[in-house]
């Protein structure tokens, strides 16, 4: 899912959960079939922490999932109390994801990105992209940097493997998914997306699997 929240723009998955303070203006759009749980709370149960007066996503385990569609049923207003206060304590101690791919807010670097996650296997270098847009590389290198904290060719590892997560999640095989975000080998494309998930990308798509089924 995009989602655009206090000038930033990031892509998650279905793997994460994203917070959003009381108030703060965003803008949600799929990226393909999907389904958006929200869950409203009074911002008096907002977890502790200053970080908690800004948006971020943290990781969605399956308790914290099964309890947030738990919590969309008809319940007791003392029970969906009860639960509200359980999911704020998990996402207290829940581990901050920092793998959602935040895109750059210069319009150049933007279109650069944008194209990229439409086509992650683009394999041209940040000098033919920029010479395409008519602009310095090192202007569209300061500007991903500056907007996402990652250089180019990080941002795009980042966006080839989140996209490779979504293939693997719709149930494309690996082989496959490594050639359509980029990589000449699936060897290689393993490597990469244990280094990024902690996970191989087989074990990453039977859990996925696993978590639909379960919703």
């Amino acid at each position: 899912m995009g989602l655009t929240v206090h000038g930033d723009h990031w892509r998650v998955r279905q793997d994460h959960l994203v917070w959003i303070p009381a108030g703060m203006l965003h803008e949600m759009s799929f990226e393909g079939p999907g389904e958006l749980v929200s869950v409203y709370s009074d911002p008096a149960a907002r977890p502790a922490g200053d970080h908690w007066h800004w948006p971020r996503a943290v990781q969605a385990d399956e308790l914290s999932r099964a309890l947030i569609s738990h919590v969309t049923d008809a319940l007791h207003p003392a029970r969906r109390s009860k639960c509200h206060a359980l999911l704020v304590d998990l996402l207290e101690h829940a581990p901050v994801q920092h793998d959602v791919v935040a895109l750059p807010q210069d319009p150049r670097a933007r279109l650069i990105a944008s194209t990229l996650l439409d086509n992650p296997a683009d394999a041209r270098e940040l000098s033919q992209w920029a010479a395409g847009l008519g602009v310095s590389a090192k202007t569209i290198a300061r500007a991903f940097v500056a907007d996402t904290g990652s250089s180019f060719r990080a941002w795009r590892i980042q966006a080839r493997l989140h996209s490779a997560a979504g293939m693997l999640t719709r149930g494309q095989p690996v082989q496959s998914v490594a050639g359509e975000v980029g990589y000449e080998s699936a060897s290689s494309f393993i490597v990469a997306f244990k280094q990024r998930f902690g996970m191989t990308p087989a074990r990453y798509a039977l859990q996925a699997t696993r978590s639909s089924h379960a919703g």
